[in-house]
């Protein structure tokens, strides 16, 4: 078996220790954080090593510290999350793939009006964004990041000369994957 030390060789850089004390892994040559270093060597996080310290009477309750005995005392556990709750939205869902299990990925898709800013020439186009794990409210930044990136997907596939500009949206849907 090999020592950790082994595994783990500090990262220098111009002859001196890297300031943010990060480290190479020697079996695939990447660069690994301090706090990853810590994980991996000790089994456990910075928090937690700072936490373990305290109870143990070696150091005094830091900010970390009064952060943890804080979240424990309004009765959450310190490293659990609240669940993510999934919003229904309005908008309608459609099946990607309907014969196959849904993977819980979401895409939204529509039909967009553009109209070219010289000629004044109308074209419907539909565009796709890329896929995410929720379904965004629409209004909610995510769904506006989304929106635009249909919009310019829609845009990218109208053939012809570059100045269409988005006139209004005629539906939109989540595809579900």
């Amino acid at each position: 078996m090999t020592d950790s030390k082994d595994i783990y060789e500090p990262l220098m850089v111009n002859g001196r220790r890297d300031s943010a004390r990060r480290f190479i892994d020697t079996r695939d040559g990447s660069i690994i954080t301090r706090r990853e270093h810590i994980i991996r060597t000790e089994g456990r996080t910075p928090e937690q090593k700072t936490y373990d310290r305290y109870v143990a009477g070696q150091a005094p309750a830091g900010k970390t510290v009064r952060r943890i005995i804080r979240k424990r005392e309004a009765g959450r556990p310190v490293a659990e999350k609240a669940p993510r709750k999934e919003y229904t939205g309005d908008l309608e869902t459609h099946r990607m793939q309907p014969d196959q299990p849904a993977r819980g990925y979401y895409q939204l898709t529509g039909r967009y009006r553009f109209r070219h800013e010289v000629t004044g020439v109308v074209r419907d186009a539909t565009g796709y964004s890329y896929a995410t794990r929720f379904r965004h409210g629409r209004t909610t930044q995510s769904y506006d990041a989304l929106r635009g990136q249909a919009i310019d997907n829609a845009v990218a596939s109208i053939e012809g000369p570059y100045g269409w500009l988005y006139e209004e949206t005629l539906w939109e849907h989540w595809l579900q994957w």
